[in-house]
């Protein structure tokens, strides 16, 4: 069972999907020679990550027998961050928002770089909001294969400072978030529980072979953390130090793969999963 990510609906963030089945499909073969089961959520990005990975395997595995789906309408699969009350008050009105406006406002970098922008008279008009929106500009500007020289308005330290402040935001809102808070990171049971059953039927022998699931970094960040892979789910109470702990281009790059595979020992009821 495999789970894929894009994040950019760009030639890039394609041809990383397809590149993720080519060698999926060249470790472990057997998978592909017995049904396909694949479904995406209903945004344009992830139906077409979707497309470009089942082009790839039909590339390598010609007479693969696939089953493509969206899941319209609510998807407490893929898209349980949509559903959840608890979580959704969380988001908007969380008190990490002002851990997070005062872990921005350690050093005045914003200021500094509006300074290169704007005359110092026009300065206190401008929302330091509109720095962080000309970084995502900047950082964006790659999945595209393009360069807007947005570049020259940073130096590194700066770069590392609006960095920080993103990691930290992705890091209390999606993923470990403080020590004592998990919600979260719990939101992505119904996943794990469809993982499990979907799991439980192939080991039975329901004849699919693998299951494919497309959906986003807000799905795959509470789900790595809930399974506590690969220190994803570091916590401390010290901010400060979350960017040393936790980085969000880990946890969830442009095209991230989190897969279980399951391997069937010689005696029937032997079964490793890795």
């Amino acid at each position: 069972l495999e789970m894929g990510q894009a994040g950019k609906l760009t030639k890039t963030g394609l041809r990383m999907e397809m590149g993720i089945a080519k060698r999926m499909v060249e470790k472990y073969r057997p998978v592909f020679n017995k049904q396909v089961i694949s479904i995406s959520t209903n945004t344009e990005r992830t139906k077409a990550s979707m497309a470009a990975f089942l082009v790839s395997v039909q590339q390598e595995v010609p007479d693969a027998a696939i089953e493509a789906g969206i899941i319209e309408g609510e998807d407490p699969i893929l898209r349980f961050v949509d559903l959840n009350k608890a979580y959704l008050n969380y988001q908007a009105q969380g008190y990490w928002h002002e851990i997070l406006k005062t872990f921005e406002k350690r050093k005045p970098m914003q200021k500094q770089i509006l300074g290169k922008l704007f005359k110092p008279k026009f300065i206190a008009e401008v929302s330091e909001d509109f720095v962080s929106e000309i970084y995502k500009i900047y950082c964006n500007q790659f999945d595209i294969v393009g360069d807007f020289k947005l570049g020259q308005l940073f130096t590194l330290e700066e770069l590392k400072f609006l960095w920080e402040n993103e990691n930290l935001r992705q890091y209390l809102e999606k993923g470990p978030s403080w020590k004592g808070q998990c919600l979260p990171t719990n939101i992505a049971f119904p996943l794990l529980m469809d993982f499990l059953a979907q799991a439980d039927r192939a080991i039975k022998g329901s004849g699919v072979g693998a299951h494919l699931r497309f959906a986003h970094a807000e799905t795959i960040i509470p789900f790595s953390g809930l399974l506590r892979m690969n220190g994803f789910f570091n916590q401390m109470y010290q901010v400060e130090h979350v960017a040393k702990i936790w980085q969000d281009y880990w946890v969830a790059p442009m095209a991230a793969n989190l897969q279980w595979i399951f391997y069937k020992g010689t005696q029937e009821q032997s079964v490793l999963m890795k």
